[in-house]
């Protein structure tokens, strides 16, 4: 149970990203996975449930390096751009789909999520949610910044005068 909770708070976490990229004009029709935690197929398999999104696997699951070899690929000249390089050198191994049975619990479990995460924000920098903007982002980030960071607030010291 505790590494499931750890799995689905992470794709909890993630579901409140996409939700705020949405509410910004942005919105992902599908996602990709790859790398470490590409190798747990109950981590993806949550994820696609949670955020109701199919999840893209490719065949390479080290991302990072494929990523490298497309852009040394498109600067050596081997292909014109990265969409040419993708196109050639991606392949998907399968597609996980959300399992539709399981999306009234993970709404429900997101909700009490972003709850217990806005307490948390709440009580840890004093930031209260829904008090700037579309989403709170720019006053959260004030806010954060003028309390862990006040001394980026003060005016400079003034350089010492120049030695006669």
């Amino acid at each position: 149970h505790l590494f499931r909770s750890i799995y689905e708070a992470t794709a909890y976490g993630t579901r409140h990203i996409l939700t705020d990229l949405k509410a910004h004009g942005f919105e992902a029709r599908r996602l990709f996975a790859g790398g470490g935690g590409a190798k747990s197929r109950l981590w993806l398999q949550i994820h696609a449930d949670v955020l109701g999104l199919p999840l893209h696997l490719p065949r390479e699951a080290e991302s990072c390096a494929l990523g490298a070899a497309l852009v040394a690929a498109v600067h050596t000249g081997h292909f014109a751009d990265l969409n040419e390089a993708a196109g050639q050198m991606v392949q998907l191994a399968e597609v996980l789909e959300p399992r539709p049975q399981h999306r009234a619990a993970y709404d429900e479990g997101f909700a009490r999520w972003r709850h217990g995460h806005a307490l948390m924000v709440e009580r840890i920098i004093g930031y209260e949610p829904g008090t700037g903007g579309s989403s709170g982002v720019d006053s959260l980030r004030a806010t954060a910044n003028q309390r862990f960071f006040p001394r980026l607030w003060e005016a400079p010291p003034a350089p010492p005068p120049p030695e006669p």
